[in-house]
């Protein structure tokens, strides 16, 4: 009986604590809209033009192909204010975060301290309550920070990404960088550029799926309440055929 139990409760504590790497089950189909947004005090012709090509898209739609296993074919359509377009298909993989530039989809159900990227050390600081398009959804929130020296200035770089915990979806990234000189004279120079990404548009089925109870997190309640009550049913036999 002992064996048995020691058993179930390492099969408990083994389940309670993994999280299982692997994107969405989306229908075909499903897609999301970001728009952009960046400004700039730099003096820098680089900073310069990226502020400008960044004011020339009016939006991105990223549309889901197929998923198998942790891949995640996209569709990205990207329009301009000029009205032109340009399509592209990518595949990315939620376990490496390979296939993409931007993590616009990560692994469902990652918890804090959860890895997000095999190949990075890339963590999930906390889940946090946040509202996108006007829906109150948990959200798992990342940042990343850099900083070193710049030929005769010194940058620090943060960067902080939002995505909804359940699907994996980007709901907001936003980068921004300091660029700073040495003192001269009286003071420093301080330059920053500042670059963000927002949902804005999401499919019907994603809504439906966003504003609809979350049934699996129900269940699996179910599960862990069955599991204890297991446990504590047989240990409770244990002790009184010890009797």
């Amino acid at each position: 009986m002992t064996r048995w139990f020691h058993i179930i409760l390492l099969l408990v504590i083994a389940t309670s604590s993994t999280t299982t790497i692997e994107a969405y089950p989306f229908p075909s189909g499903s897609w999301v809209r970001y728009e952009f947004y960046a400004e700039s005090n730099a003096v820098s012709q680089k900073w310069r033009s990226f502020v400008e090509e960044t004011e020339q898209i009016a939006w991105s739609k990223i549309e889901i192909q197929k998923i198998f296993k942790t891949n995640v074919t996209i569709r990205q359509t990207t329009k301009f204010r000029n009205e032109t377009q340009v399509t592209t298909i990518h595949t990315i993989n939620v376990k490496t975060g390979e296939g993409f530039a931007l993590p616009v989809i990560v692994a469902s159900n990652l918890k804090p301290g959860d890895q997000i990227f095999a190949s990075v050390d890339f963590k999930i600081n906390n889940t946090m309550p946040k509202s996108y398009l006007d829906i109150n959804r948990d959200i798992n929130y990342a940042i990343l920070q850099k900083t070193g020296p710049l030929g005769p200035k010194y940058y620090f770089e943060i960067t902080q990404f939002f995505w909804d915990k359940e699907t994996g979806i980007l709901c907001e990234m936003e980068t921004l960088i300091y660029e700073l000189y040495e003192p001269s004279e009286n003071e420093e120079i301080k330059e920053y550029t500042l670059w963000k990404m927002k949902l804005v548009e999401a499919s019907p089925d994603i809504l439906k799926l966003w504003t609809t109870e979350d049934a699996p997190t129900v269940y699996a309640m179910l599960f862990f309440m069955v599991l204890i009550f297991l446990i504590g049913s047989l240990y409770v036999f244990y002790l009184k055929k010890r009797k």
